[in-house]
């Protein structure tokens, strides 16, 4: 009789405990939440992209729906402010230390700019990144001059930090061929995008050629 009533007080104990342990839990991440939104204040995403490129419509459609408030997000192929604002942030990265190891991500989009209060970019994330904490944890961060360049989620490098690698092409000439094919890669995606079908039916005419010769010759 004494060993049942122990055991339903451990039990009642125990389950108390694990009460008070899952409230705790929420309660820490509920603030966790809020401290990470009190961040958005004077946070905005720069978020540059094409307009016939799907990542940058997922990522598009995941800011408008998570951070509704804190982003813009410009298209290069449609808009030659965005293009030529692209640009120029990537010369001004490839001039800072360190910057030339990641100068050459700058041809990919889309290509996401963290700015707080409206002049310090503390992020650059070159991918179309899904993960609302992600992005809190980039607003959360606290100003140090410093711009921390990510491929998705993966740190490659911290710009503004002296680099121990030396870098044996001019940066005017790498500045030069990025500026030239971004508009490139701009225009020609989107016609690629465009005729999609038609070079689609024309390697289908060459395959089915190739094959009528085959059998000629088998034939023969």
């Amino acid at each position: 009789m004494f060993i049942v009533f122990k055991a339903k007080c451990l039990s009642q104990v125990l389950l108390t405990i694990l009460t008070v342990l899952a409230t705790l839990s929420v309660v820490v991440g509920e603030n966790t939440g809020e401290e990470g939104s009190g961040c958005l204040t004077d946070t905005v995403f720069y978020a540059y992209g094409v307009s016939w490129c799907p990542h940058c419509k997922a990522l598009h459609e995941f800011l408008n729906n998570t951070f509704p408030r804190n982003y813009e997000f410009c298209y290069i192929d449609t808009n030659t402010t965005c293009r030529d604002n692209l640009t120029q942030l990537a010369m001004r990265v490839r001039d800072m230390p360190g910057g030339g190891r990641v100068y050459y991500l700058f041809g990919y989009v889309p290509v996401t700019v963290v700015v707080k209060n409206q002049t310090h970019i503390v992020s650059i994330v070159v991918g179309a990144v899904t993960d609302k904490n992600f992005w809190l944890n980039l607003a959360c961060r606290e100003l140090d001059g410093k711009i921390y360049f990510y491929q998705g989620t993966d740190l490659v490098a911290v710009i503004g930090e002296e680099s121990t690698q030396e870098n044996n092409i001019p940066g005017e000439l790498v500045a030069g061929i990025v500026a030239i094919c971004i508009p490139i890669a701009a225009v020609g995606g989107y016609y690629l995008y465009k005729y999609r079908h038609v070079f689609s039916r024309r390697i289908r005419q060459f395959k089915h050629s190739t094959r009528l010769k085959k059998v000629k010759r088998i034939s023969k």
